[in-house]
């Protein structure tokens, strides 16, 4: 009778001690979910923060290739009317040369602000000769 005594208490202690175990391993297992949960948490705010900080400077950087093209555009149509402005076409019209030939056209590139007298007739005029010019109309 002893011994089943001392077999029961010691059954008892052992599945006490087993409870015990069982509970800890819950706690253990309630904490790490918990914990995992936060780091999940964590982990995917800062990808979401991430993600919309790449799809910011994606943005920037189209934004800015686009005010570059649009800024090149510019440029290249500045330099256009440059160009246009500064090259005149003109024809004009030998008309005081004594020459047989009747007058010729000539077409002549005048850069803006030259005087039409710094052009030369056509070589018919002759050597020694000052012929002088008149537009007939002036084109860009």
């Amino acid at each position: 009778m002893r011994e089943l005594a001392k077999a029961l208490v010691q059954a008892s202690a052992l599945a006490r001690v087993r409870e015990r175990e069982r509970e800890r391993e819950r706690v253990w297992v309630w904490v790490w979910v918990k914990v995992s949960a936060q780091v999940l948490v964590q982990v995917q705010v800062q990808a979401s923060v991430l993600v919309q900080a790449q799809a910011q400077e994606q943005e920037q950087e189209q934004e800015q290739e686009q005010e570059q093209e649009q800024e090149q555009e510019q440029e290249q149509e500045q330099e256009q009317e440059q160009e246009q402005e500064q090259v005149q076409v003109q024809v004009l019209v030998c008309h005081r040369c004594s020459c047989p030939d009747p007058p010729t056209r000539r077409t002549a590139r005048i850069a803006r602000g030259s005087h039409l007298a710094s052009t030369t007739c056509s070589d018919s005029c002759g050597p020694g000769k000052s012929p002088s010019f008149r537009a007939m109309h002036t084109s860009r």
